[in-house]
């Protein structure tokens, strides 16, 4: 699978309590790896601007999974905008380790700006657009 140049790579703690009975990272858990790639997006590239100033819901997690992830793994998240809308954008990431040349998991998120005090979708901000495209691959 081919990484963009303008994806943003955060690498991954595997924890003990991350894995299931066979010792590999449960299913459930790769998705937690996505949200904090996302979360550490915000925080690095949001320039300071507070989380709470980024209203998103989550509408849609889809993952591919390919190889188990062992406890002794070394797990990087890479992720990059794959598509803006008026008021959605999409993320698609790749799990794959730093250490060997393997790809764990591929997935994609569809991300909904919201208004939590009137629970409606919004039209995505210029600066928030901005800053998707900075991270977007042929779009």
């Amino acid at each position: 699978m081919e990484i963009p140049t303008t994806a943003y790579r955060t690498p991954v703690q595997v924890r003990w309590r991350d894995t299931d009975y066979a010792r590999h990272v449960n299913n459930a858990v790769f998705v937690t790896y996505l949200e904090a790639a996302r979360v550490e997006w915000i925080k690095d590239e949001a320039q300071g601007t507070p989380m709470q100033s980024i209203p998103l819901i989550i509408a849609r997690i889809e993952v591919d999974y390919k190889l188990p992830i062992e406890l002794s793994a070394h797990p990087e998240v890479a992720m990059w905008v794959s598509r803006i809308g008026t008021k959605s954008f999409d993320f698609e990431y790749v799990i794959m380790d730093t250490e060997e040349d393997k790809i764990y998991a591929s997935a994609k998120s569809v991300q909904v700006y919201y208004d939590y005090d009137t629970n409606t979708s919004q039209l995505i901000p210029e600066g928030i657009r901005g800053l998707l495209t900075k991270f977007s691959k042929n779009i």
